[in-house]
């Protein structure tokens, strides 16, 4: 208190030290009246005192180097994170980076629609095979197949290649090259293939016959049981010869005949035909285009869903990673913003609230808080302005477009109080990075992408269906 009154103007006759002429607000007010003693005779009084100012938003020297001092203070605080808000302000740049490019793979996957396209065909596929007329074949007969079908055509190729290799064997070459073995596999590899273009066409067109006449037709019912009786009484008939075959052999030693090469040449002849015609009867009737279809479809739709949930997955992570960022650097500029704040407000307190607390008549009326001024609409619905005080306008027109969203804590406190503009280092850097990279644009797009593809899907498996 001492300090405020350490100039004095009295002269230096008087008995004991004297109290200051004026405060250093200016004024003659209840404490300088008390710390006055009775007046010298003979000494020179000091002018009247001067009046305040009526207007509260006028500052004093005092006042405005309290502010400026605040100012200061704040940037050097606020530098303080500087370090942590560039380290952030880079990783959130990366993380925009990387969400805004998986968001673009995922549109571009969602944009050619072979995902939706897959999903529709399954439905249609699966749609055909519980609408369909004639019955779906054994699970087993499906199964073993193509297995029976290799391992016949495997014996087909062996058997025609040892045949083939013999009828150029004189008894007095060598062993044959590997050019005449491989040679020697064309017939029977050729024979494979005419088995199975048999059976395909052959089942194509009891499958079509089928279509056209709904199941009712007398020929191909006839055949629905010529074929399964005929195929019986000819694996009889070859079982019952080579039992036969056999128990002549065993017995040839009490007859005194032997099953002479004839005999033999039927029995491979019939089990090599039968063989083939084993082939081409589990082909046909194991074949089922719709469960084929259906699991053609189920594979590729599988497949695309992997590999649509890598997609979404990466984007999902993507946008996690941009929200932390974000969230992480807005909140190192918000307590930057806060230690600025603090500080003014010590300076506001320290340098204008107690001095005029002490020096004021008690009746006068402070200064007016400052409204929080809406910065992204400048007019109200009503037409008011959003903060009443020029001060905070006029600042408001001073900040960088970047600084909207954080510039609340660098606003006047007081209405029309205006406030030295402060230095602001990285700040206004930070905010635009924190505008540009705002994760919600991202997130709606991926929240369109995401309707848009089950759209698609429900309108495409809709389509095929109907």
């Amino acid at each position: 208190m001492m300090d405020e009154h350490s100039r004095s103007a009295v002269p230096r006759d008087r008995t004991r030290k004297a109290a200051p002429a004026y405060c250093s607000d200016g004024c003659r007010c209840a404490l300088w009246e008390n710390l006055q003693d009775d007046p010298v005779p003979g000494a020179e009084q000091p002018a009247g005192p001067r009046e305040h100012h009526p207007d509260p938003a006028v500052l004093s020297y005092a006042e405005t180097c309290a502010l400026m001092g605040g100012t200061q203070t704040g940037l050097r605080r606020l530098l303080e994170a500087a370090d942590t808000m560039r380290e952030r302000r880079d990783s959130l740049i990366k993380a925009h980076h990387g969400a805004t490019m998986a968001l673009h793979t995922y549109e571009t996957f969602v944009t050619e629609g072979r995902h939706a396209h897959l999903v529709g065909r399954a439905c249609q596929a699966e749609r055909a095979r519980t609408e369909r007329i004639t019955a779906a074949p054994p699970v087993w007969l499906r199964i073993c197949r193509w297995p029976a079908i290799v391992m016949i055509g495997a014996f087909d190729v062996w058997f025609f290649q040892q045949y083939f290799l013999d009828i150029g064997y004189n008894g007095t070459d060598g062993d044959p090259g590997w050019v005449q073995s491989a040679i020697a596999l064309v017939p029977g590899l050729a024979v494979v293939f005419m088995i199975l273009l048999s059976a395909t066409l052959i089942g194509g067109l009891t499958r079509r016959l089928a279509r056209q006449s709904g199941g009712g037709d007398r020929l191909l019912s006839l055949l629905r049981w010529l074929v399964p009786v005929g195929y019986l009484a000819v694996v009889l008939a070859m079982i019952g010869y080579f039992a036969y075959l056999r128990a002549y052999e065993s017995f040839s030693f009490e007859l005194g005949v032997r099953v002479t090469a004839e005999q033999q040449v039927l029995l491979i002849a019939g089990l090599i035909g039968l063989l083939t015609l084993t082939s081409i009867l589990m082909k046909i009737k194991g074949d089922d285009p719709e469960a084929d279809a259906v699991l053609t479809a189920r594979l590729r739709r599988r497949r695309s869903d992997r590999l649509c949930t890598k997609v979404q997955n990466e984007v999902k992570a993507a946008l996690a990673r941009l929200s932390g960022a974000y969230s992480d650097l807005r909140a190192t500029r918000d307590e930057g913003l806060s230690r600025f704040r603090e500080e003014m407000l010590e300076a506001y307190r320290r340098g204008i609230l107690e001095p005029r607390a002490l020096h004021r008549p008690g009746t006068e009326v402070p200064p007016a808080l400052t409204l929080p001024p809406i910065l992204h609409d400048t007019t109200r619905a009503n037409g008011s302005s959003p903060a009443g005080g020029a001060a905070a306008r006029e600042y408001a027109l001073l900040l960088d477009d970047s600084l909207v969203d954080g510039a609340g804590p660098l606003l006047p406190e007081f209405e029309d109080i205006r406030q030295p503009r402060p230095s602001l280092g990285p700040l206004p850097e930070i905010c635009r990075v924190l505008a540009v990279s705002d994760p919600g644009p991202l997130l709606e797009q991926w929240t369109r992408l995401d309707e848009r593809l089950n759209t698609d899907i429900a309108r495409l498996s809709a389509v095929q269906n109907g």
